[in-house]
């Protein structure tokens, strides 16, 4: 049974998780595992700061819980008496410098974690990762970066002090065996050895072992610029919301079938939302050929990838109540 909590019982960097409607929000659940696909942080004077599509922004709590159907309040269980460092991180990051959308968080979900995939599946993921990579492109474009919102949460209290664990640090539960380390030029990543990318390009323990090159193909410009163009998906879009409760009855019937062609396809479209995320931290990643020095990038990319539930399961956060529930 939900508990209620009051939103005048809101503390400086309170972390705000959030339950939407639409087949995005819906997706993002069912892959990460837990009730909640949006994230942001309470900043004091009835006000929190998010990561949505038009920027890193500032809105009354109203505003921003207006479309969900629950908002969920996290705290640290030892909470600093001074939360200050945290919430000053907070202005770093606001402004339109940076572009969100859900979109890119559901790609990153479906290639970075666990995954059963089978031929509907395939399909889905195609499309996400495909309007992903096109969504990061047009962003480029304009010189904006991507930020995720629950990235943009973590990296408050991350950097809130130098120290890699200090009183500020969100305990993220990475603990299990899935949990995998990547090695790439001194640089280490976190990612799941059930995922697409360990799949696709080899990053299994005996591959890393062995030193093995990632099997990484470079989409041509002219694939590129199609899925630049290509129309965004929308939040509200009945084919893809059609698509995606077939993805829940083919789970439901425990469906593993996957055809070589939809494997195939699936492994060009996540190539391309690899290397349309790697131009965000690279530039000039558009102008290299070699397929370890994109996955490096592309890792990199991802050093602070945090979902919403991450911040359910992190060992050192309690979950205080609901400010809305329906």
């Amino acid at each position: 049974m939900s508990t209620p909590f009051s939103p005048k019982n809101l503390r400086d960097a309170d972390i705000l998780l959030y339950r939407g409607t639409s087949w995005l929000a819906k997706a993002i659940r069912f892959f990460d595992g837990t009730d909640y696909n949006h994230t942001s942080i309470f900043v004091g004077n009835d006000q929190v700061v998010e990561a949505v599509a038009k920027g890193v922004t500032r809105r009354t709590i109203d505003e921003s819980i207006h479309d969900a159907v629950k908002v969920s309040v996290f705290r640290l269980l030892q909470r600093p008496d001074d939360m200050s460092p945290v919430i000053a991180v907070v202005p770093r990051y606001e402004g339109n410098r940076y572009g969100y959308e859900q979109l890119l968080l559901l790609a990153l979900i479906c290639s970075m974690r666990s995954v059963r995939v089978n031929n509907v599946v395939a399909r889905f993921f195609r499309r996400v990762l495909e309007g992903a990579a096109g969504a990061l492109l047009n962003l480029t474009a304009g010189n904006r970066q991507a930020l995720i919102c629950s990235e943009f949460v973590y990296r408050c209290y991350d950097e809130a002090l130098p120290e890699i664990k200090d009183i500020y640090a969100i305990q993220l539960a990475y603990g299990s065996e899935k949990a995998m380390q990547f090695v790439l030029e001194n640089n280490s990543h976190l990612y799941d050895n059930q995922s697409l990318v360990a799949y696709y390009y080899g990053l299994g323990r005996d591959m890393i072992a062995n030193n093995a090159v990632p099997f990484l193909e470079l989409p041509n410009s002219k694939t590129l610029e199609i899925v630049k163009v290509a129309h965004a998906l929308e939040e509200e879009d009945a084919e893809m919301e059609a698509l995606f409760f077939q993805v829940e009855q083919s789970y439901a019937a425990e469906d593993y079938i996957l055809d070589k062609a939809d494997e195939l396809a699936l492994k060009q479209s996540l190539d391309k939302f690899v290397f349309a995320l790697a131009t965000t931290v690279n530039p000039a990643t558009e102008m290299l050929t070699s397929p370890p020095l994109i996955l490096r990038d592309f890792l990199s990319a991802n050093a602070n990838f945090v979902t919403p539930g991450d911040f359910y399961r992190a060992t050192n956060l309690q979950n205080l109540g609901d400010i809305k529930h329906n």
